[in-house]
């Protein structure tokens, strides 16, 4: 009988240590990697200067549109996104996100400060992979398409296509919503591109560029229908590696 009872005490004792391994896995990242790399770029065509916070700490100041605040570093786990323009303490977004170790991230702030009553148009963060440990070869330039591209006033912003000109592109990202990523790899050198409006030969912005073999870009296709100056639809490729 005491055997019996030191065995089901035995029993208790290792299902409780159970629960407490499971509960107690924090962001379950292995602390031997590398802390997660980060890449944060304000996409934002009417946001003077955003910071970055990452739970309690500013990971960038005052970033402007289309440019991209200095890499760093985060613990891995669950963590607090937080923006707001510099100078004002109003946090125009906040979300969590669970970055793993050695791994690289985008963190970009989409949409405009001033959407009035579209809602849909809200400035807002994305934050995404991006494989820089494993970049393409001499031969290859791997593009990360971001769509924040949006219609002026009143007008619903639609998807997307990112592609060589013509209607039988050499390459093509097709079918991105606001705030999707998707990426491609192409040859090196002089590239023009296009965004058209998805599955319609509407061009809605074009682009030149020269790009360099075993480079990975984030592309930003951005700015306000219509706007002039700062504002004024873009193709930003902006180099990661």
């Amino acid at each position: 009988m005491l055997k019996t009872l030191n065995r089901f005490r035995v029993g208790l004792l290792a299902t409780a240590f159970g629960f407490l391994a499971i509960g107690c896995g924090g962001g379950g990242s292995d602390p031997s990697l590398p802390d997660p790399r980060v890449y944060f770029v304000n996409c934002s065509p009417d946001a003077a200067a955003l910071n970055l916070r990452l739970d309690d700490d500013i990971k960038a100041v005052g970033d402007t549109f289309l440019t991209v605040a200095p890499k760093t570093t985060v613990l891995a786990g669950e963590r607090d996104v937080v923006i707001n323009e510099n100078g004002n303490p109003f946090e125009h977004d906040a979300h969590t996100t669970k970055f793993d170790g050695n791994t690289d991230w985008v963190i970009a702030a989409i949409g405009k400060e001033t959407f009035g009553t579209e809602y849909s148009k809200r400035i807002r963060t994305v934050a995404f992979k991006v494989n820089l440990s494993d970049p393409p070869s001499a031969t290859k330039a791997r593009l990360v398409v971001l769509h924040a591209y949006q219609r002026q006033a009143g007008f619903e912003t639609p998807g997307v296509d990112f592609q060589s000109p013509g209607n039988n592109p050499l390459y093509s990202v097709t079918g991105l919503n606001f705030g999707d990523q998707k990426s491609i790899d192409v040859d090196p050198g002089l590239q023009d591109f296009q965004v058209r409006r998805t599955g319609t030969e509407n061009v809605l912005i074009e682009q030149s560029t020269t790009l360099s073999g075993g480079k990975v870009y984030l592309v930003v296709c951005g700015g306000i229908e219509g706007a002039v100056g700062g504002a004024a639809p873009i193709i930003k490729f902006i180099p990661l590696n």
